[in-house]
């Protein structure tokens, strides 16, 4: 397993899934999902990219995450010194929790969820070919690893990936998108305006789910 990457600090905010348009969480339930079991049935490789799915230090999640991806051994999403490691070939863990798919969800959510996990670890792991740069920023790292993740899960659910998916659910799922990726565009934009050529390869433009949106409503 390769070490810690210099770059790693910049961006481990970005691997925690956080609430960002949830409403205020009222008293936590447990669903009882087995992430595991829902992960293997998503992606039977996910073992050469997580090392391991656990439950984290409190039954229920923080207010600010449903889950997040640790180091291996890692406890807290939250904490910089359990932040997952980024190198080819790494491991890092899952934490989830009992409520991570809050009452009232769709199984579909769960999937989503558990997938998006799946991305960030296989991302830092290198096994895909999206880039894992570090902008000297932790805003816009964590912009851009969020973008793209979410800009995944857009895309797979438009595949039909996560049956029971609600219109709720995936318009949750487009405003993170969109936030993320305006966000990380206009830091771009800002910053390196010929660079963006590059990145815009890896992130669509959101209106290019809108049709699905539309469908769903």
């Amino acid at each position: 397993m390769a070490g810690l990457d210099r770059r790693q600090g910049f961006f481990w905010g970005a691997l925690i899934l956080l609430t960002s348009f949830a409403a205020a969480a009222g008293v936590p339930v447990e669903t009882g999902d087995n992430f595991e079991r829902i992960l293997s049935g998503l992606h039977p490789d996910y073992p050469n990219f997580v090392g391991g799915i656990r439950q984290g230090e409190t039954r229920f999640h923080p207010p600010t995450l449903y889950m997040g991806l640790v180091r291996p051994g890692g406890k807290d999403p939250t904490r910089l010194d359990d932040a997952p490691l980024l190198g080819r070939g790494v491991k890092n863990d899952i934490i989830v929790y009992a409520d991570s798919r809050e009452v009232g969800r769709s199984p579909g959510w769960g999937m989503l969820l558990i997938d998006h996990e799946y991305f960030h670890a296989r991302h830092l792991a290198r096994g895909d070919r999206t880039p894992v740069p570090s902008f000297g920023d932790a805003e816009a790292d964590r912009h851009y690893y969020e973008a793209v993740a979410w800009g995944y899960n857009l895309a797979q659910a438009d595949e039909g990936d996560y049956p029971t998916l609600t219109h709720a659910d995936y318009l949750e799922a487009f405003r993170n998108y969109t936030m993320h990726f305006e966000a990380f565009r206009d830091f771009i934009l800002r910053h390196d305006h010929g660079a963006w050529a590059h990145y815009k390869r890896f992130l669509p433009e959101p209106a290019s789910h809108e049709r699905t949106l539309l469908a769903r409503n």
